[in-house]
């Protein structure tokens, strides 16, 4: 009777486990978000706990935390004392690095990592260089955090505050929450918290570029969006597109900050900077031509070619990779400059379109671009939502926002697991859905009937913080 019993509530439970699946495409998509962030806190939560329960020598502890914040400690201190011819030598780098992993008990193994950035930014890490290795790395994760808290509001605020699907009702928390809810158990996220990386002032950067970009302030937009020269190849494709939208004032605006670091360069780094641009690429080259290299953490099309075709071993790249990232880069590049060109005088909608397709095209563009940095896809993410919002009804998105919208999804859930993945395989998926995502936003920028109408469209970005909690 027993084993009846618990038959009949198995197939109950089958059959109410196939109806919610039948029935959940037609759900809201933000009903869909909020099932899908909670149950990847579910699963981080059973990683948790699982990793908790291993032997100690095979769970990830605190001996693996903040293992990128090393090179940035090592280029902190280096200017402190003095050291500014070895902050590019990487026999120095190395040197200084396992012993502040002995220190600091850090597992850097025999690997290290270089200092990538220009000299200037050394300066940011100054003043925890003065502090003990573990000490400057929680003072750094509580900047980081703080970071990506001012991030969060900027993101929240570009949402929408009535019109289209909420009607005349306030944005309440079950639409804005949904921003740091998925945000916060992203894959991005959690490397860049526990490698100590830079990616969450990077997104606080972005954030604030966008704000002043979305609003036509050139000027502004220009003197902000500089400051992510810091990383080159977060500024590159940014900072072209941005002069062709907003014109002269964005152009003086990244003029003046681009001088004004360079000039703090100059004056208080002497010899550095041509020291930057002489060892960089031999370092480059040393790193990932002459050593076996992580490609499968690039989400780049070089990183995706070299991994497809020659895998991690050393060697320089043949020709066939050469030719095909050249190529992609063509086919992408082309597209966007094309849908900037048109639209260059775009505002409004229009123009957060191309911000969209900027930003989602620009790590696949790059020659350098790690995957952690993908946590900058959550401007455009919002962006999209927002427009979402705004339509009558969900009957309103073409085929393409849809596969759009999907790709945005499958790419988020994906990178949980890529790098493991992808280093066996060889196929680096995350590029795939990365080039889907930012090739629908390029083709979304190029429609010229693709703006809806504003038939009942009333957008406030003005509002003060406050009036989201409403």
């Amino acid at each position: 009777m027993a084993m009846k019993i618990a038959d009949r509530r198995g197939i109950e439970l089958s059959m109410r486990t196939i109806q919610f699946l039948k029935t959940w495409h037609r759900r809201p998509l933000r009903s869909r978000l909020w099932q899908g962030a909670f149950a990847w806190a579910a699963f981080i939560i059973t990683f948790v706990i699982g990793n908790a329960l291993i032997p100690p020598e095979k769970a990830v502890g605190t001996h693996m935390l903040g293992i990128d914040f090393v090179a940035f400690y090592t280029g902190g201190t280096f200017v402190h004392i003095g050291r500014l011819s070895d902050l590019y030598d990487l026999d120095a780098v190395r040197t200084f690095q396992h012993q502040t992993a002995a220190n600091g008990k850090i597992e850097l193994g025999d690997s290290f990592g270089p200092f990538w950035n220009p000299p200037f930014y050394a300066w940011v890490f100054v003043p925890l260089s003065a502090l003990p290795f573990r000490a400057a790395l929680a003072v750094w994760e509580c900047i980081s955090l703080a970071c990506v808290a001012g991030a969060l509001v900027l993101l929240i605020r570009m949402l929408p505050r009535r019109g289209g699907l909420l009607g005349q009702r306030q944005l309440n928390w079950r639409y804005w929450a949904l921003v740091p809810a998925l945000l916060l158990v992203s894959m991005p996220f959690i490397q860049s918290v526990s490698h100590g990386q830079n990616t969450l002032t990077s997104l606080l950067l972005l954030t604030l570029t966008v704000t002043a970009w979305r609003s036509g302030r050139g000027l502004l937009a220009g003197l902000v969006g500089g400051l992510l020269f810091y990383k080159p190849q977060l500024a590159a494709v940014i900072a072209v597109l941005m002069v062709l939208n907003l014109g002269w004032r964005c152009l003086l605006g990244l003029g003046i900050t681009s001088s004004a670091l360079l000039l703090i360069n100059l004056l208080t780094l002497p010899g550095s900077l041509g020291d930057y641009l002489h060892r960089l690429p031999l370092n480059v080259h040393w790193m990932q031509v002459e050593h076996a290299y992580l490609w499968e953490r690039h989400v780049t099309f070089k990183g995706f070619w070299r991994l497809l075709i020659q895998g991690r071993a050393p060697g320089e790249a043949a020709w066939l990779v050469v030719a095909l990232t050249d190529l992609s880069c063509l086919v992408l590049g082309g597209c966007l400059l094309r849908a900037v060109w048109r639209f260059r005088k775009s505002t409004g909608l229009r123009r957060d379109r191309l911000i969209c397709a900027t930003i989602a095209a620009m790590p696949l563009l790059m020659p350098f671009y790690f995957d952690y940095d993908l946590l900058l896809l959550a401007v455009p993410a919002v962006l999209v939502v927002g427009e979402v919002l705004l339509h009558d009804s969900m009957d309103e998105l073409t085929r393409g926002d849809r596969w759009m919208i999907g790709a945005f999804v499958a790419l988020f859930a994906w990178m949980m697991i890529n790098p493991g993945i992808a280093g066996r395989t060889h196929v680096n998926l995350s590029v795939i859905l990365a080039t889907c995502v930012a090739s629908l936003l390029v083709r979304r920028a190029l429609r010229r009937d693709g703006v809806m109408h504003a038939r009942n469209m009333i957008v406030d970005f003005s509002s003060p913080p406050s009036t989201l909690a409403a």
